[in-house]
C-alpha cells in the first residue's frame, strides 16, 4: 500500500489531534486527582540554585495555579533522603 503525501499529511493530522485531544483529557483528570492532596519533595541538599526551577515555581504560585499543593523540604542533618521519600 502506498500512500500518496496529500493522504499522509491527512492521517498525520488526525494523529496529531487525537494525541492533543488525549492530552487535554489526561491533563484535566490529573489535576482533578491531584487538587486534594499534597506534593511533598524531600530535596537532597538545602535550597540553592540546583532547585531553583522547582523554587521558582513555588515562588510565582505556578503549583497553586494548577489546583497542587507542594512542600519543598530543604536536607536536614541527619535525614535520609530515601526513608524520607518511601515514608
Amino acid at each position: 500500500m502506498t500512500l500518496s503525501r496529500r493522504q499522509l499529511l491527512k492521517l498525520s493530522g488526525y494523529g496529531g489531534l487525537g494525541l492533543a485531544a488525549r492530552t487535554l483529557a489526561e491533563k484535566r483528570s490529573w489535576a482533578q486527582a491531584m487538587s486534594d492532596s499534597t506534593l511533598t519533595m524531600q530535596l537532597d541538599w538545602k535550597f540553592n540554585v540546583q532547585f531553583a526551577g522547582l523554587l521558582l515555581a513555588d515562588g510565582l504560585g505556578l503549583y497553586s495555579a494548577e489546583g497542587v499543593v507542594v512542600d519543598l523540604k530543604p536536607w536536614e542533618s541527619g535525614v535520609v533522603v530515601p526513608e524520607m521519600v518511601s515514608a
